[in-house]
């Protein structure tokens, strides 16, 4: 006899058990976990880096007796602008000698202690000598905003010496203004500030 199986349920039967056998394989992709694996895959962020300690400019300050007045000026000077500084001497009236003071204060610079220098004494010519022979001091004597920003523009001049009994206290203050706030330019004036470093070191340029 004929069959009387309707295909209509056949094809009923198909369709649920297609379904069944899908709904029996493991399924993968987001919100599921891959076959085989126990976990979900985790990211660790990676861990925070120390920040670098900020570090504080600190100018260092040196006289002899002729400079101490426009020393104690200029300190007047930095405190308001609230700007750290340290005192190598002098504090006395009493007759000292310039090149120990300058020393001090130029191997402070030279040595990372102090970020620049400011020295004094009568003329600003001698203490600025003593502070040049210590390695790594680009020490420029000015009597007038011009140079001393020139000296920082070009010559990255890392102390200033100023003559107490050559400018007066506005004056000196408009220098030492001038040569705080203004940056080196770096570029081409980079190659001729390592060549004087160079000649500190005792080495000849033409060997360069």
């Amino acid at each position: 006899m004929p069959s009387s199986r309707d295909p209509l349920n056949d094809i009923l039967n198909t369709i649920l058990y297609s379904q069944t056998e899908q709904s029996a394989q493991p399924q993968t992709g987001a919100g599921r976990f891959a076959q085989g694996n126990s976990a979900p895959r985790t990211t660790t962020p990676p861990a925070p880096q120390p920040k670098e300690p900020v570090k504080r400019d600190i100018i260092a300050l040196a006289s002899d007796h002729a400079g101490l007045p426009l020393k104690q000026e200029i300190k007047k000077l930095l405190d308001e602008k609230g700007l750290v500084w340290k005192d190598f001497g002098t504090d006395s009236a009493e007759s000292c000698d310039y090149p120990v003071m300058g020393e001090r204060a130029a191997r402070a610079v030279a040595s990372g202690a102090c970020s620049r220098g400011i020295l004094f004494c009568g003329t600003g010519v001698g203490i600025g000598i003593a502070a040049n022979k210590i390695r790594g001091i680009r020490c420029v004597t000015c009597t007038e905003p011009y140079s001393a920003k020139l000296s920082r523009r070009h010559n990255d001049a890392n102390m200033l010496a100023l003559g107490a009994r050559v400018v007066g206290v506005e004056l000196a203050e408009m220098i030492v203004e001038t040569w705080l706030e203004t940056p080196f330019d770096g570029g081409r004036h980079q190659r001729r500030v390592d060549q004087i470093n160079a000649l500190g070191e005792g080495k000849t340029l033409q060997n360069l």
